[in-house]
């Protein structure tokens, strides 16, 4: 056997494969989002790099704000796809008919009917995980469709986000309810996101030891 051949005997199990490629994914996301977050925005003499930014107000209004806020939005996109993704491996994997597509509700409610109902399968969520990762996904949809801003309208949103607050530190909810992000606030947001993700990835591959690929 030549070594062409001898290596695509290489063989690895397919949700071990996605795990690695999802703590890939998270880790250049964090990496990327830390060198725009330690941006320098200004010259030595203090001004403003752009004549843009000089035109529509001080920099430090916008910036970091928006990076970080664009940081959550990029990450739960990242979340929904694994979902997505890793209950279509569920389904190869368990010759099962029906998809997470089929079931009705948010990605987040779907995934979690998939794997426990469908599938069988149970990571163990502690009512405590489930409720973070609730105000993480409230979060982004409330920079996305409520500029970041707390209102009358969805005191469920509200108290989600309220909730996620608790338990991550530099969450701040400011004057007329604008939320603002620190940077330590983001990390840890990627922090409990990658960990859900990983309790799937980790009781599919015990389920699954024979599901492999060759790479």
């Amino acid at each position: 056997m030549d070594e062409q051949e001898d290596y695509k005997q290489i063989t690895i199990n397919k949700f071990e494969l996605w795990l690695d490629l999802w703590n890939f994914e998270i880790s250049d996301l964090k990496s990327l989002f830390e060198k725009i977050d330690r941006m320098d925005l200004k010259t030595e003499n203090g001004i403003v790099l752009s004549d843009e930014w000089q035109k529509i107000g001080v920099p430090e209004d916008i910036f970091p704000d928006a990076a970080r806020k664009a940081f959550i939005v990029m990450l739960l996109i990242e979340f929904d796809s694994h979902l997505i993704s890793f209950c279509k491996l569920l389904k190869d994997a368990n010759g099962c008919s029906l998809t997470m597509n089929d079931l009705k509700g948010s990605s987040i409610e779907r995934f979690k009917t998939y794997i426990s109902k469908v599938i069988n399968i149970e990571p163990n969520y502690s009512p405590s995980e489930d409720e973070q990762i609730k105000g993480i996904i409230e979060l982004r949809n409330c920079i996305v469709h409520e500029n970041s801003t707390l209102t009358n309208d969805n005191n469920k949103r509200a108290d989600a986000i309220k909730q996620l607050k608790k338990h991550v530190n530099g969450i701040d909810i400011g004057q007329g309810y604008f939320i603002t992000l620190s940077f330590e606030a983001c990390v840890e947001c990627a922090e409990i996101v990658r960990s859900y993700m990983t309790k799937a990835y980790e009781v599919a591959i015990k389920k699954y030891p024979d599901y492999h690929e060759k790479i």
